[in-house]
Parts: C-alpha cells; structure tokens; sequence
C-alpha cells in the first residue's frame, strides 16, 4: 500500500457573503487575492491566527472579535503532484481519504465533485475512477466549509427549534462536537477546516475491518482471541495470498504465529487459546500489560524479510468485564468488575483539551493524564459533547491503567431521529466502535449526557416503559424525544454487533426501571443538588449520594496566571473574572457558597478571592468523594466518584481541578487537585460527626489485600482531638480489624466533653513485622468553617516553614486549616501534597520537585498569608 499525506500548500479565504447559500463555482478558487496559508489538519482559526488576521483565540478580547467565523463560510484549495513511485496504471486501486471533516464539507478534485459530508466524526473515503481524473502533476483539491450555525439553524426553521442546555439550540441537527458551541465552561469557538488527515492511497489490497476481542474465562486461568480480519483485493484473489497473524506478549515473545490461506473467501475468523494469560489491570489493582497483535498480507507465502501489501498492528489487553446490578434492599448497586474484582471508579470527567481539536497534541494529552493518575484516579469519563478522542489518547489510557467510560456524542438536548440523521449516527457510532473497541482501557459505552434528564424536565420521558419514541416533528411548547430511537435502537445496534463484549449504557445519568432517570437507588447520578438547584450544603452529599456519581461538581478561579494571560492587556480583578465564567449565575453561586462557609478575612484582593474559591471547591469535592467512597463497603452501594471535571478547554472559570494546559505547557493544580487525591489514595481514613455529643465515626477504605497481607498487617486508629488554642483536650487509640478493597465501618468513638470547638486528627496506622507506619490521616473541623471567625487564636496557629530545593516542611503550634503553597513562577511546581490541614503533633513533609529558589507564597485559611 501506498500512503501520500496530502498536508502542503494548503490556502484558505472567507467566501463572498453573496455568494451563501449558492453552488459554488470553479472560479471561486481562482486569482491570488484573500488566500493565506492554511495548516491541514487544522482549522479556519488557526490560519487566520497564524496570518494575523484574528488574534489569539485564547485571549477574551480577541475572541470575541472573532465571532463572525462562526457565521461565515470558507474555501480551502490546494495544489500536488503525485510522487514518482504512486502507481497510476490501473493496477491498484487509488482512495481519497478524508479522516475528518468539520464540518458541512463538499470535495471536488479536479473540477469533480466527489463527496459532501456534514458530519465531523465519519471519515469519507472515495475510491478514484480509472481514466484520468487523477493527474501526475498540478492536481486540485478544493474544499468548501459552510457555516455549521448556519446550516443547523436552516435544519431547525425546517424541522423544529428543539429543548437544549447548553449552546445554540441548533446544535442538534448537526454532527459536530457540541461544546463548540459554547458550554457552561467555555466560550463558543466554531471552529471549520479539514481536522484530520487527508490523504490518497494506492493499493492492490489491504486489510478491511478487524475484530479481535480478547475475552478472559472466569477463572482467569486462560483466554480467547476471537479473530476476524477482512481483506480487500483490487482484482482477484491471486493464488498463494495469505494473511500472517503474530501475537506477541508484553516482553515481545512470540505467543503465536499462524498463516493462512485466503482460499475461498477474503474474511479469515479463527481463535487462538492463551494458557495462563497477563492479566491487564486498572491502575492501582495490578500492571497494565498489552499484547501486540500484528497482522500482514501477502500476495505469496512471505520469505523472513517480504514487505507485506498491508499491515496492521493492535495493543491488546486480557481482562474479564462485567457491569452489575445487583438488587439491595433499597434498589440495585452498579458497579464495573475487572477480573472477577469490584472497582472503585474513581476519577473524573474529560472534555476536550482544547476548544480548536486539532492544537491537542499526544504530548499534551500525555501530560493531563500523567494528573489524572498523580490524583490517584482510575477512570476518566469521556463527555458526550465533546470528541471521540485521538487514538493516542487510549493509547496512554491503555498504558496507565485509565479506565474510560465513553459516552457517544450527544449531551443535554432533545435530538431529533428524522431517517437522514439517523443513518448518520449510526455511521458515526460504527467508525468510533470499530476503532476503539480493541482497547482494555475502555469499559463503558454510553449513549448520550443528560438527554433522558432534559427530556424528563420538560415532560417528554416518563420513564423506560414510555412507548412515545417514534420520531416525528418537535416544538418548544410540545417538545419529543424521538432520540430514543438514537439511544435506545441504532446505538445499541451498533454496540451489539460491533463490540457485544463491553456493556452498553443507554445515557447519563440513566436508570432502567425508574421514571426518573437520575434517580438514587439504581444506575448511574449527575449530583447537582449541590451547585445547581437548591444549592444544597456540600456537607450534604453523603444524604444524596447515587450508586455511581457520574458528575458532581463546584466552581473555582484557576491560577492567576492564566487569567492574566486571557484577559490581556486588562487587569485581572473580581469584576474581570466574571467574563470568564460562563456559568449560569456562576460568580453569584461562588459567593454564596464561600459566604456560608468560609471566613473572608484575612483574605483581601484578587489574590485573597482565587484562595478562598479555591478551598471552598476543594473542600466541596473532599466531602463528596469521601462520602461517595465511604459507600464502596461489601454491598458496593456506591461504586463510583467522577469528579465534574479533570480538566479545562479554554482558559475559563468552570468546575475543573486543572486550569487550561496550552501547548507545551504544565498543568496548573487547582487546590481540589490534592483534596480529590487524598480521599482516591489506596489507603484512607474518613471522620464524621458522630450521632451522640462529643462523638465522631471513623471508617477505613482498604486497597485489594492478598490472604497473606491481610493476616501479617495489623491496623489502628490514633485520634486525637485539639482545641483551637493548640492545648490536647484527648488522645485515643484502636485497633481494628479491615477486609481489603472495600470500607469499613468502625463505629462511633466518643470523646472527652469539651465546652469549645474541637479538631480531631486521626492516623491510620499500619504495623507490619514491628515496623509502624502512617497509612493514611484525615481531620475533621466543625462546619461551617466560618463560625470558628470568632476564635483568635486561629489568626496566628505559630506555623513554622522550613524549605529546601526540593522539599518544604510545615509545623504549627496551633491547628491550621487548608495550609496552601504556591509559587509564581512561569513552570507551576507540582507539589506532592498541598492545601493540608495541620495540627500541632504532626509536623508535614512536602515534596517539591523544582522549587529550588523561587519565592514561596504560603496561605493558610485563618492565618491569612506568609512569605518565608
């Protein structure tokens, strides 16, 4: 096969606005005047920023002077010669590939059109015709991108303006990635152009589609690889043609090698049986390792060296899935198992990168997901109105042991189910299954993000036995879900018949016997009853916690710098953050929580109120994982905490626990960052207050632990309870008795009666062979935080920072809350641990890779702010 990345001498212009709406003409392509060059893969944006036509699309005011893009349409054109060994003699077939368009595309090559295409996700490929459409020298390819906005609303005056949160309502008529829209959490960016690879391809033939599901029996003690290979032959069959099939395990050994003849058909299916296979595991329960599958053709038996007409290699993973529901006195559980092993799903949401798709590079994504495993998390879900990510995306989950739920490409609206659309999505949902199903990092597909959820809030879903989904005409006043054909009919069809090994999950949030499909008791749950809503109390999220907390969430402002550099050349104060944050009500939610909670002073300024949004939402998501995890115990009634969410597209004001990531960039830790890490360690230690006076209850969540761990570990809890003068009011220890990879409940401790406030600590502490050692810490404080404003000894807890050139370490006299350490460098110092609770007998090491000498800002929430 011959591959030719049709990549330079790329241009692109606005077409005449009299022109909208007309079919194009050749000339539109001609003469020199508007043309600037063009990145391909890349997007109208990109161009017009690189020509110094628009300015950064990541500074606000630049922007939104950009908005007319949206509205507009643009002509890509580009001219090639075909290199000296591409074959045009009619033995081999000749492919022109377009792996993605954004997004109401037409082709023409050479004056010919040849495909037009309106959904970005489905890559178009035509097979030339013989007889010289194609040329040696100086052919054309030209490329018409009309405006989506404009295009989907034309859809919506035709069929219906449909129910939508989140972005122009017309957004559902099209197949484009739905945040660039504009979201609670990013501006609207509608980016156009050619954003993956095109190309042509020459062959006598090739490999089509490939299957190759490696299933692990119950026992763990061998598996299958169920294989079926198409292949694909320009003319006949030639005698002696044979497909080679390699497997090789992690350490590159040969585990397998097999040849065979394509005799009588061009589809081989066979199963190759593996005694004693390498397990892949979710991090933090085992390794990760892959197999490599390599598949070759060849038009005779090949020699040692023989260059193969095709090849295709896979990573594979051997692992045993299941999704279960079991019944529970009150509902179902729902929990992922991998390898016979219930998992605690911790983790959470991923948008995209980037509001442009094509500026996310594998180095970028590397380097959010080395966060999402420096957080301790096992899963990322992959939102629905975002993208079906690169390749290289599950390739680093696969390597790291991220498990990934993976939901289709809808969120939060009514879409509708007309036939044309239908065929479209069912096109799209087979391109995305059949090149990611061979990943073990992938466990979940699931239809769409809270469409069951909007269409219950205006009356159009009561319930799974609902019989109203056929498709038909929609309005605001009487609104349909007929995307339940989309759901519930041609995604599972899909699923069923491309990847009947992983499960399929019709939305989410979803529940397959209630009429509510967010309720409680079974499924999955968005928990926005804090945020959204009644704006409930965050230290309520254990009376509302779900079977699997998909999304839940708390705003806060990212690091300063940042924020400086969008809203460039203006200052950055409270007032100027605002345009930041698109969130409904989003800076009056912040308030109101921090005002309920925290104490404002000693924190002036702009600086004084990152902090305090910063703690709130850290302290926010403390409770509510440690609430969610609390409830892994032996009947898995909650078996899942997906924080809302890892990471940001644009640098916004939104719920994300890392600020926007540019090219070649460190992320920037949120506070939350390191309040989620703490309650997703493998070992922790939970404090809540107790039923009766002077009271607490303490739980311990456990990693998986082997017979033998388990017998030789001993295990206590070492409390202590100060006042807020520093002075020991009590001092207990017990010990107690764990089962591994669940929680365990250990009862209610009473204490010393007291007439103050209390800080109680506690020490997880493990004995092992003689040797002690802290396994996990926690500290509860009486809530709300703010009504301990009064107690002066607070302002000063005597913290004393010694640092090094990789390390600090803090003590204090009296307890200090949320304790946060922050550099203002250009390179954000990744602290091991931050925004840590003190008390006066447990002095804190923190590692700091690359502080060196950069000046330290430390904070502390009723201590105010020190520079040592």
């Amino acid at each position: 096969m011959r591959q030719v990345e049709i990549s330079k001498g790329w241009q692109v212009k606005g077409r005449d606005r009299a022109r909208v709406g007309q079919k194009a003409q050749p000339e539109e392509w001609s003469g020199e005047t508007g043309w600037v060059a063009a990145p391909v893969p890349g997007t109208v944006h990109e161009a017009l920023w690189q020509a110094g036509q628009i300015g950064s699309p990541y500074q606000l005011a630049s922007l939104r002077q950009a908005a007319w893009i949206a509205e507009s349409d643009f002509l890509y054109r580009c001219r090639f010669d075909l290199p000296s060994d591409f074959r045009l003699d009619g033995a081999d077939a000749v492919s022109l590939c377009c792996q993605g368009l954004d997004t109401v595309a037409t082709l023409w090559l050479n004056g010919v059109e040849l495909l037009h295409s309106d959904n970005m996700f489905i890559p178009q490929s035509v097979t030339l015709p013989e007889g010289g459409l194609l040329r040696r020298r100086d052919n054309e390819l030209w490329l018409l991108f009309e405006s989506a906005l404009r295009v989907g609303q034309a859809r919506e005056a035709q069929y219906g303006k449909r129910p939508v949160w989140n972005g122009d309502p017309s957004r559902v008529y099209l197949r484009k990635a739905q945040y660039q829209y504009g979201w609670d959490f990013s501006p609207t960016v509608l980016s156009l152009g050619p954003w993956k690879p095109i190309q042509l391809l020459a062959y006598s033939a090739r490999l089509g589609e490939v299957s190759c599901p490696l299933s692990v029996a119950p026992d763990l003690q061998t598996a299958r690889l169920s294989l079926s290979v198409a292949t694909e032959f320009v003319r006949e069959i030639p005698a002696g043609a044979v497909l080679r099939m390699r497997l090789r395990d992690s350490a590159s050994t040969l585990v397998c090698e097999r040849l065979y003849p394509l005799v009588g058909g061009a589809v081989v299916r066979d199963a190759i049986d593996i005694e004693q296979p390498a397990l892949w595991w979710p991090r933090g329960h085992g390794e990760q390792p892959l197999y490599e599958l390599c598949l070759e053709l060849f038009a005779t038996a090949p020699a040692s060296e023989a260059t193969p007409l095709d090849a295709r290699r896979l990573r594979l993973g051997a692992r045993r899935l299941r999704l279960v529901e079991e019944r529970l006195p009150d509902g179902e559980n729902f929990y992922i198992e991998v390898n016979n092993r219930p998992i605690f799903c911790g983790g959470a949401n991923w948008i995209p990168a980037d509001v442009l798709p094509t500026r996310i590079s594998q180095d970028r994504l590397a380097a959010l997901l080395d966060e999402a495993v420096a957080s301790e998390m096992t899963m990322l879900r992959v939102w629905g109105g975002g993208l079906y990510e690169s390749d290289a995306f599950y390739d680093l989950c696969d390597e790291r042991g991220l498990l990934v739920w993976q939901d289709f490409g809808f969120a939060c609206g009514l879409y509708p189910a007309h036939p044309e659309l239908s065929d479209s999505v069912a096109a799209e949902a087979r391109a995305a299954v059949q090149r990611l199903r061979h990943h073990p990092s992938l466990v979940l597909w699931a239809g769409n993000n809270e469409d069951y959820a909007i269409a219950q809030s205006v009356g159009a879903y009561r319930g799974p036995r609902d019989a109203r989904v056929a498709p038909g005409p929609s309005s605001l006043s009487s609104p349909r879900f007929d995307g339940r054909v989309l759901y519930e009919q041609v995604l599972a069809r899909v699923c069923e018949a491309e990847d009947p090994s992983r499960p399929y999950w019709r939305g989410s949030p979803y529940s397959r016997h209630h009429a509510d499909p967010n309720v409680g008791s079974e499924g999955d749950r968005h928990i926005w009853d804090v945020w959204h809503g009644a704006m409930r109390d965050y230290q309520d999220y254990g009376q509302i916690a779900g079977r699997f907390a998909s999304e839940f969430g708390m705003q806060a402002v990212p690091d300063l710098a940042i924020a400086r550099r969008c809203l460039a050349p203006k200052a950055v104060d409270e007032a100027a953050l605002r345009d930041l944050n698109y969130g409904q009500e989003g800076p009056e939610r912040i308030a109101k929580y921090i005002g309920r909670n925290l104490p404002s002073a000693p924190h002036a300024g702009v600086a004084g109120y990152v902090y305090l949004t910063q703690v709130n939402q850290a302290e926010a998501m403390a409770y509510a994982v440690r609430a969610f995890r609390r409830g892994f115990d032996a009947t898995r009634r909650c078996s899942g905490a997906l924080v809302w969410q890892l990471n940001d597209c644009w640098p916004s004001v939104s719920w994300s626990l890392l600020g926007f990531c540019d090219e070649g960039e460190r992320p920037r830790r949120k506070a939350s960052f390191y309040a989620v890490r703490r309650e997703l360690l493998p070992w922790i230690v939970g404090l809540a207050p107790g039923t009766s006076p002077h009271s607490v209850a303490v739980w311990v969540g456990a990693p998986p632990l082997s017979a033998v761990e388990q017998g030789r570990l001993q295990v206590s809890v070492r409390l202590r309870a100060f006042g807020v003068d520093g002075s020991l009011h009590d001092a207990q220890e017990h010990l107690c008795a764990i089962s591994g990879n669940q929680t365990t409940e250990l009862g209610t401790i009473t204490l010393a009666a007291a007439t103050g406030p209390l800080v109680v600590g506690v020490q997880l502490i493990g004995i092992e062979e003689g040797h002690e050692q802290v396994l996990a810490r926690a500290v509860l404080w009486p809530q709300p935080l703010r009504s301990l404003s009064e107690h002066a000894a607070l302002s000063d807890p005597g913290l004393l920072v010694r640092r090094f050139a990789d390390r600090v370490e803090l003590s204090v006299q009296r307890p200090a809350k949320a304790v946060l350490l922050s550099t203002e460098g250009e390179i954000p110092v990744a602290f091991f641990d931050n925004l840590v609770d003190l008390l006066p007998d447990e002095p804190l090491a923190i590692e700091a890779p690359g502080l060196g000498d950069q000046p330290l800002i430390v904070r502390s929430l009723f201590g105010g702010v020190a520079c040592p």
